[in-house]
């Protein structure tokens, strides 16, 4: 007999769901990269999709790689809009 959550369509979570997880988690850190959002968001992410939550250490886990994998891209970004106004600074007091 299938348990509760399955008449409702919902599905436990594998580790099949993790490359697509992990996608959705990497657009959400491009939008704010406060943990707490990132979780909430992963929450109802899985809600949506009508996974039951996967372990919290899980989670965890996934939320600090993936903040971890951020941090180079958003100091490239600031390191180019430094240098940009930089060489804009420069421009003007010479």
């Amino acid at each position: 007999m299938p348990g509760n959550f399955q008449r409702f369509g919902y599905r436990l979570w594998t580790f099949d769901f993790l490359p697509q997880f992990a996608r959705q988690a990497g657009s959400i850190v491009r939008r704010d990269v406060s943990p707490g959002f990132v979780a909430v968001e992963l929450l109802a992410w899985l809600n949506g999709h009508k996974i039951i939550r996967l372990g919290y250490t899980t989670l965890q886990e996934l939320i600090s790689k993936t903040l971890s994998a951020e941090r180079p891209r958003l100091g490239g970004l600031l390191a180019e809009i430094l240098y940009e106004e930089a060489q804009h600074f420069r421009y003007l007091v010479s």
